[in-house]
């Protein structure tokens, strides 16, 4: 099933105050954004407008401060060591945030089948799960501010778990998405 509207994962990289990119992010129909995202200081660069948040279930989460009714929340429990722990946060979760949608482990297991991962070493990044779980909704996903130093984010707070993320082997995947004009860069 495709939708027709437009969707854009905004991306806490580095190369997201590269330039004003606010109001054509804004501009589609659903924006998602990731983690600790921060939209304060940085509108003109990355917009206003959050409809998801996407974000790791076992990570603490300082989230903007917006009234989380505000979005929907994703919350992703990834396929590594420590999923086992999640489950117990599964009820605190939706006691926090009863709009909140979970993908459980055994979707992200599914789109790590084209990795050769060892889960506990390796898992995917939130943003690359997305893209996986977004294509299967939408015919094209379009994508800012997932490039750059990946020891950073673009508010200079530094990204969790990034010793057990293969940067290099997620962007060789979506550039194979963006050659079969799955993925698009604004």
């Amino acid at each position: 099933m495709s939708s027709s509207k437009k969707i854009i994962l905004v991306g806490n990289g580095t190369d997201a105050v590269s330039r004003e990119a606010g109001e054509q992010i804004d501009s589609f129909d659903v924006v998602v954004r990731f983690n600790n995202f921060k939209i304060e200081g940085y509108e003109k660069n990355v917009g206003t407008k959050t409809d998801i948040w996407a974000t790791r279930m076992c990570d603490t989460i300082d989230h903007t401060g917006k009234d989380e009714n505000d979005f929907k929340i994703i919350s992703v429990m990834n396929y590594c060591k420590w999923t086992r722990y999640m489950y117990p946060l599964i009820p605190k979760w939706y006691d926090r945030y009863p709009n909140m949608e979970i993908i459980r482990p055994e979707t992200v297991k599914q789109y790590s089948r084209e990795f050769d991962y060892d889960p506990l070493k390796n898992w995917l990044t939130v943003g690359y799960i997305m893209i996986k779980y977004f294509l299967e909704q939408y015919d094209k996903v379009y994508l800012y501010g997932f490039g750059g130093d990946v020891n950073s984010h673009y508010h200079n707070v530094k990204p969790a778990g990034q010793d057990h993320h293969n940067f290099k082997l997620e962007a060789e995947k979506i550039k194979e998405l963006e050659e079969k004009g799955k993925v698009i860069r604004i």
